[in-house]
């Protein structure tokens, strides 16, 4: 499926059959992390990409999920955990069956509990935090003083990105608002440290991307803002890509040599520095790296003046 207009692709996948992947039959899923705590509320389970997941307490009391990933949150069906219990998984592709998983036990929460971290700073116009310190399978509650609880998730790891309060909220984070996460087992944790610096527009950095390869049709965004926009342009100032999270798609193959730079943008606000890398050539051979943050202003220049210089070869 193509964009009327230009030349720009959406990748195409095949259809596979599973048994040519698999012709021994579906393997047992796994738990992971195995690490289960008494009262938590949901396991991590790694399986095939859109299989149907049951999870099982003690052999039995069946929870099955429609799964779209390979690795996925899933809540058992007794919930808050009995210390002892014990949760396995087995999967489903059309009529193919798997072995159940081995299983893992519920476990003593930690004492104290971890302090749960939400990421900072936070700037203006944002609408998605990232939480950090998190206790395995805990019921977690971020909340905004003087308004209340926004949300609450539950996560088999220790981090969840991308934890949205605008929608909660009703808009992005602006002056004056703060966050604040607290975590429950058991019995409740400390409260996180509360984030009250809402930065303005000016103090918004540049993302990080990785030096892409020439030939390649996606982005790698090392670092950014939860939830920001990211916007890459090409030598000649052309946006070759735009979008969000870990990888970004370009709208063509991009070319050994040329110069990158990439910005993101809040709702209300975009970055003033760009940050800037070359194309190389191959996996086998790395180009000098001229990474690093510019301002917007010069990196057009300093684009413009290498495109300048590539025509005159």
């Amino acid at each position: 499926v193509g964009w009327e207009g230009d030349d720009r692709h959406a990748d195409k996948e095949e259809v596979r059959d599973h048994s040519a992947d698999y012709p021994d039959g579906l393997p047992a899923p796994v738990i992971d992390p195995d690490l289960i705590h008494e009262c938590g509320r949901t396991i991590a389970v790694r399986h095939i990409n859109g299989a149907r997941v049951t999870v099982l307490t003690n052999g039995g009391n069946p929870a099955s999920y429609y799964t779209g990933s390979t690795w996925t949150n899933l809540p058992p069906a007794i919930r808050p955990f009995v210390l002892g219990d014990e949760y396995s998984a087995y999967q489903e592709l059309c009529t193919d069956v798997s072995p159940v998983s081995s299983s893992e036990k519920a476990v003593v929460p930690p004492s104290p509990m971890p302090t749960p971290e939400v990421s900072s700073p936070i700037y203006e116009g944002q609408e998605l935090v990232d939480i950090r310190n998190l206790a395995h399978g805990g019921l977690t509650d971020v909340e905004m003083p003087g308004v209340g609880i926004l949300t609450s998730f539950s996560t088999a790891v220790s981090w969840k990105n991308n934890v949205d309060v605008a929608t909660p909220l009703g808009s992005p984070l602006t002056s004056g608002d703060a966050i604040e996460v607290q975590q429950e087992l058991c019995t409740k944790g400390p409260r996180s440290a509360i984030v009250d610096g809402v930065d303005g527009c000016s103090e918004v950095p540049a993302p990080r991307i990785a030096n892409p390869f020439a030939g390649q049709v996606t982005i790698e965004v090392l670092a950014a803002i939860p939830g920001a926009r990211i916007t890459v342009f090409d030598a000649a100032g052309v946006e070759i890509a735009d979008g969000s999270g870990d990888l970004i798609a370009t709208t063509r193959p991009l070319i050994e040599g040329e110069l990158l730079r990439a910005v993101q943008s809040t709702t209300q606000c975009t970055s003033l520095l760009a940050y800037q890398v070359q194309v190389y050539a191959s996996m086998a051979y790395f180009l000098p790296e001229p990474s690093g943050m510019v301002p917007v202003a010069m990196g057009i220049l300093m684009l413009a003046g290498w495109a300048a210089r590539s025509r005159d070869v």
